[in-house]
């Protein structure tokens, strides 16, 4: 398979980059020491660093807490997804956030939120709108005495973090986030996923969020449309391929989401086959026939031999009409289309 991702190819070059903060990885941490969808020896490690109680009340509400395969619980958004992309960085930080969020509930309303983090949420309205950002809190109201304890969660046990978790931890990551950062820098995979797929990428830059709380968990989780958070204890190709696909991802999803707004399909089946459809052309670009991650989950052995037929008969198709070839073949249970 001849490999298309090079970097000479390119005259633009906008970087993507592996990055270690400690916002994610603290948030990530709580939800792992509290076991909240996902369990590994990270929680046996680090269960000391969170107080017992506080271990006890996350995991009460679990429920509200949880995330993953495209769509997330009450809270998650507010608890991990905001507070990890912000990167917020001190027990202040996230005080005057939390205050922020308790405001929006009180007033019902979360203006006062969107204005303080005006620049933050104008890059997420590529990912998520603000319209659909309001709606999304305004569900959260009810919950605003919950909130606040899970504020004081967070500040109270951040200082332990910082002492005893952050300094292993983060030496761990620097040392990773070296590596895929030089492998990077001889490559332009922005421009390359542009020039396969005709899309443009919209911002300047791509950031591979490394975190060392997740194993087990849900992996290459998006923040944002330029971030995506991904477990750091990986064999290197995965993690290189499978940065490159979220990238393809990203792109493509304003694809997906057209297709969602048609509402004629059902969104797992939608969400899969636009992961493999992100899959392909990632193949194409690193020029492997197994690539070191899996969609298994995703329903790769059906979509992938359907991408490869159809765009191997016609190599000029849209992303668009190869994904919509992709869902009807499957839908009708075909595995190849000529």
């Amino acid at each position: 398979m001849d490999r298309l991702l090079h970097n000479d190819d390119f005259a633009v070059k906008r970087p993507v980059k592996a990055v270690v903060q400690f916002g994610p990885n603290y948030v990530f941490h709580l939800a792992a020491a509290a076991r909240i969808g996902f369990d590994s020896e990270y929680a046996e490690k680090y269960a000391g660093s969170v107080e017992e109680s506080d271990l006890g009340f996350l995991q009460q509400h679990r429920e509200l807490l949880t995330f993953g395969m495209g769509s997330g619980s009450d809270l998650i958004t507010i608890f991990l997804f905001l507070p990890a992309y912000f990167d917020l960085q001190s027990g202040a930080h996230f005080a005057e956030y939390f205050s922020l969020l308790d405001e929006g509930c009180a007033v019902g309303g979360f203006r006062a939120l969107f204005n303080h983090y005006g620049s933050e949420f104008e890059r997420l309205g590529l990912w998520i709108t603000k319209t659909e950002f309001e709606k999304d809190l305004s569900g959260i109201v009810h919950h605003r005495e919950l909130i606040g304890k899970l504020g004081g969660i967070v500040m109270r046990n951040l200082p332990a973090y910082r002492d005893s978790v952050w300094p292993v931890e983060s030496a761990k990551m620097d040392e990773v986030s070296s590596a895929i950062n030089v492998h990077f820098s001889a490559l332009n995979p922005i421009s390359a996923w542009e020039k396969v797929t005709g899309i443009d990428y919209k911002l300047d830059c791509f950031r591979a969020t490394l975190v060392s709380a997740i194993k087990n968990g849900p992996n290459a989780d998006s923040l944002a449309y330029d971030t995506v958070v991904f477990h750091h204890d990986r064999p290197f190709d995965y993690m290189v391929q499978l940065i490159q696909h979220e990238i393809g991802s990203h792109i493509l999803n304003e694809t997906m989401r057209q297709l969602a707004d048609l509402e004629k399909y059902e969104w797992n089946t939608l969400y899969a086959a636009y992961e493999c459809l992100a899959k392909h052309y990632n193949q194409m670009l690193i020029g492997v026939e197994q690539p070191a991650y899996s969609l298994a989950s995703l329903r790769e052995e059906q979509f992938l031999p359907i991408y490869r037929s159809v765009h191997k008969a016609q190599p000029a198709i849209t992303p668009r009409e190869l994904l919509l070839r992709g869902l009807d073949s499957y839908l009708n249970g075909a595995t190849c289309i000529s």
